[in-house]
């Protein structure tokens, strides 16, 4: 007999005969009746062994790290009342075996990754009462045998990937709760809901559900909370709706409920309501005023007409109201009761004039009055001083900032963007110093940027894009320890960068694009680890990129394009190693591209061109596997184009135009096969075109004018269906010609018919006229039977000898020959202009 069966029978002998087993590290008498290990971090499978403890009762084992599916042998338990087994990391379908487990009361498998269908067989288990299996990846429908679960009071299904619900649901009578939100059932809901009316809680939001409100659903008086949101159903909310009188929350957002009856008003017991996102285009009924329970309404996202009904002022306990994004132009002064009125949001309707004076009287945190038509006035200084959340952001006002507002000191925060305020920023704005979040921006400000903004230490957001302010950054700013982000992109900001900026720790995101600041960037800034992204482009920024800038270790986006840098690269970048974006180009950079480059592995595009870097392309170009777009062009660089950015294979664009490459093409091209773009165009380069190229199915711009390659190009390069620009002009290639039959590839570059351009399916269209063959210019004779001569009449050439081929591959039509340099010019400028 073999050892392994040797120790298969020891271990069955041992098992029989042993009072105890070992599962997850402990000794389990095997006639224990709970096994209980929650939160003790176990791994691993569910052992199967679990199956010999046919007295277990109860399976604890919530909240740890099982992987696995559920083994079958569970379905020996069949003494089994309880199994928790939820917020672990189990895979694979549930065990049919399941259905074995007669005595089964709660099956809580939730938080798992349990996926497959819900076997039929769980309707075996008579006895369930509770079924937890939300948040897996459960998928199919949900089986009909699920209605014979008659003694169920409590379903939750959530998100999942369930396609549809029985009718069979009307079975359950005794069900108090049902939660199926989120997932990917359509139709309409199955009429014997009705029958439930022991429901307490139905949620069947998030899914695609679609049709009329089912009337079946009012029969549901007891339920409590009833969220039907984010699903497609449409009609009026019918009549019957006040019925459910014992509602507390309500949710039918996100529908296409047409209009809202006057019995709405019958839900005297509605705490939480929310009717955003629909349809309605109507008055909002004043029998609104009847739900005096009513604490949080969201109205907004609908198209709800004329003046706010007075009766609403009998809602006092009204606590937030959302009607953003409606029709409003009118505040009754009813709206004063509202004394417990605390967040209010009438964004984008329709008022005008003043400030509503009625707003001025409730106890307000948050108002927000953005995109109306309003102006501020002294009113402003009425509001409550509780107010913390103030925004005016598109009303439209103008003059200057009324400095009522710096009186409201427990302001956190203010957003007045996007109107017509002129003159200063007030100095009394240092009164604000509770203020976390700033943006003023798109606004008329002039000046400077006053220097009482550096008294607002709590500030996290300051935004004052496009000013025209025309002054500087103040030195203060430094103080703003707790700044995020900064945001003053094309505000007309002169003078240099101030160094204090490099003691806001915590600063994110700096955006000082497009203004006129000069001087040079602050070696301070390397201090910033933090940050994220630092965006100085078109300025007029001068001297050394500094070599500090390596210690931004947490850098993604660094964009200095559009200035005046005239060092070299520092190869300190190569402490960036979380940069995703580089912009360096159209500056005055010079010396080589530093080999450290390589060792930005999360580097996506590398813009370096129109700059004047020379030497060679570093080999270690080939270790920053992550770039997708590598663009060099107008620089002097030189040498042999480095074989190593075959391993770039996420590469999309590579640019080398218009530097001094000498040498062949590197093969090795052919291995990015994302490759849309190649431009090695005004080089020095020489040989011929790798057939590897044929492998670059992707391509679509293949652009080598104005270098000394030769040879005949390949057939293969016939096969790149996706190519739309081919430029080969001022070069000596030779086309392949076949000299008894009309080979695909000369009819795909190079056919031209007396009547025109033609593809390489209508090189026999040509009403018998010879097709003629374009070479590219300073190339030799190619022609066999189809050589197209250049004739000189009257001293000009009727065949432009620079002309290059660009082809329409869409078509496999060729281009007329136009003057190269110039479109050539004008194509990468607007390829590359961002």
């Amino acid at each position: 007999m073999k050892l392994g069966q040797l120790l298969i029978i020891s271990l069955i002998v041992t098992i029989c005969y042993s009072a105890t087993i070992s599962l997850f590290g402990q000794n389990f008498d095997t006639s224990a009746t709970i096994i209980s290990s929650s939160s003790s971090g176990l791994t691993g499978a569910v052992p199967s062994q679990i199956g010999l403890f046919s007295q277990l009762t109860r399976i604890l084992l919530s909240q740890n790290s099982f992987t696995g599916p559920i083994p079958s042998q569970i379905g020996l338990l069949t003494a089994l009342t309880e199994i928790n087994l939820d917020r672990n990391q189990l895979g694979g379908p549930l065990p049919s075996e399941l259905g074995k487990l007669s005595s089964l009361n709660a099956l809580k498998l939730y938080r798992n990754r349990i996926n497959g269908p819900i076997p039929t067989d769980l309707g075996l288990c008579a006895n369930l009462t509770i079924i937890q299996l939300f948040e897996n990846l459960l998928t199919g429908p949900v089986p009909s045998q699920i209605g014979k679960l008659v003694k169920l009071t409590y379903i939750d299904l959530s998100t999942n990937l369930l396609t549809s619900f029985p009718s069979e649901i009307g079975n359950l009578a005794a069900l108090s709760d049902l939660l199926i939100t989120s997932n990917l059932m359509t139709g309409s809901f199955p009429s014997e809901i009705g029958r439930l009316t022991r429901i307490l809680n139905f949620y069947i939001n998030s899914n695609s559900f679609s049709g009329a409100f089912p009337s079946e659903l009012f029969r549901l008086t007891q339920v409590d909370q009833f969220r039907i949101n984010s699903n497609g159903f449409s009609s009026a909310v019918p009549s019957q709706i006040g019925k459910l009188a014992a509602i507390r929350i309500l949710g039918i957002s996100g529908n296409r409920f047409t209009s809202l009856p006057t019995e709405f008003g019958a839900l005297t017991s509605l705490i939480i309501g929310d009717i955003s996102a629909n349809l309605f285009s109507q008055s909002l009924p004043s029998e609104i005023g009847l739900l005096t329970a009513l604490s949080v309404f969201n109205i907004g996202s609908n198209n709800f007409t004329n003046a706010i009904p007075s009766e609403i002022g009998r809602a006092t306990s009204l606590a937030v109201l959302d009607a953003t994004s409606n029709s409003f132009n009118r505040i009754p002064s009813e709206f004063a009761k509202l004394t417990a009125l605390t967040v209010l949001s009438f964004a984008t309707n329709a008022f005008t004039g003043p400030f509503p004076s009625e707003l001025c009287n409730n106890p307000f945190q948050t108002l927000v009055m953005s995109n109306n038509r309003i102006n501020l006035t002294s009113e402003i200084t009425k509001l409550a001083p509780t107010l913390t959340l103030f925004r005016l952001a598109g009303t439209y006002m103008g003059g200057s900032i009324p400095s009522e507002i710096f009186t409201l000191t427990r302001l956190i925060n203010v957003d007045l963007s996007y109107n017509n305020f002129t003159g200063t920023i007030p100095p009394g704005i240092s009164k604000l110093t509770n203020l976390v979040s700033l943006n003023i921006q798109n606004n008329l400000l002039t000046g400077n940027v006053v220097s009482e903004i550096g008294s607002l230490t709590k500030l996290q957001l300051l935004n004052l894009k496009g000013g025209i302010f025309g002054g500087s950054i103040p030195s203060q700013i430094g103080k703003l320890v707790a700044l995020t982000e900064l945001d003053l992109v094309e505000s007309s900001i002169i003078g240099s960068i101030p160094s204090e900026l490099g003691n806001l720790s915590a600063l994110v995101s700096i955006k000082l694009s497009r203004n006129f600041l000069g001087g040079t960037l602050p070696s301070q800034i390397g201090r910033l680890t933090n940050l994220v992204e630092l965006s100085l482009f078109v300025n007029a920024i001068s001297g050394a990129i500094p070599s500090e800038l390596g210690r931004m270790i947490s850098l993604q986006t660094l964009l200095l394009y559009g200035n005046y840098f005239d060092s070299s690269i520092p190869a300190t970048v190569s402490g960036l190693s979380n940069i995703v974006n580089m912009h360096l180009f159209n500056n005055l950079l010079n010396g080589t591209l530093p080999s450290t480059i390589g060792r930005l592995t999360t580097l996506r595009q590398l813009f370096v061109y129109n700059n004047k870097l020379s030497g060679s392309i570093p080999t270690q170009i080939g270790t920053a596997t992550s770039l997708n777009l590598l663009y060099l062009f107008s620089n002097k660089f030189t040498g042999n184009f480095p074989t190593q950015v075959g391993k770039l294979v996420n590469l999309v664009g590579l640019v080398p135009a218009q530097n001094q490459f000498s040498g062949s093409l590197p093969s090795e091209i052919g291995l990015l096969l994302a490759l849309t773009e190649l431009d090695f165009h005004d080089n020095g380069m020489s040989g011929s075109l790798p057939s590897q190229f044929g492998q670059l199915k992707s391509l679509k711009i293949l652009l080598l004018s104005n270098n000394s390659f030769s040879g005949v190009i390949p057939n293969v390069i016939s096969t790149l269906t996706s190519l739309v620009s081919f430029d080969i002009s001022k070069t000596f290639f030779e086309f392949p010609v076949d000299s008894t039959t009309e080979s695909a590839a000369l009819c795909l570059i190079v056919t031209k018919c007396a009547d025109g351009w033609v593809s390489s399916s209508g090189c026999s269209k040509c009403n018998g006229t010879a097709p003629e063959i374009i070479k590219s210019s300073g190339g030799s004779s190619i022609d066999l039977k189809l050589i197209l001569p250049i004739v000189l009449l009257g001293g000009l050439f009727l065949t432009a000898v620079g002309c290059y081929i660009n082809f329409n591959r869409q078509k496999f039509c060729p281009k007329c020959c136009v003057d190269d340099e110039e479109e050539d010019e004008e194509e990468k400028n607007g390829a590359v202009d961002l």
